[in-house]
């Protein structure tokens, strides 16, 4: 009597934490993908801000030298 049913109980709960930790893992899982794209969105973007602002410097470098020799 008490025993088993107390016994179903638990298998219940048990049965539902390894759904819950399905969905944590599925979320864990899909977040840790729209992390990674939007870090590489993202590293894509520094990239080309680098890269302008290394073209923006060498033209004030050249800016200077010319005022430099006047």
């Amino acid at each position: 009597g008490v025993k088993q049913g107390l016994g179903d109980r638990i298998d219940g709960v048990e049965g539902k934490l390894d759904k819950v930790e399905v969905k944590i893992d599925k979320i864990e899982t899909s977040l840790r993908k729209e992390i990674k794209d939007a870090y590489n969105f993202l590293s894509h973007d520094i990239k080309e801000v680098e890269k302008g602002v290394k073209e923006v410097k060498g033209k004030l470098d050249e800016h200077i030298k010319v005022l430099h020799s006047v």
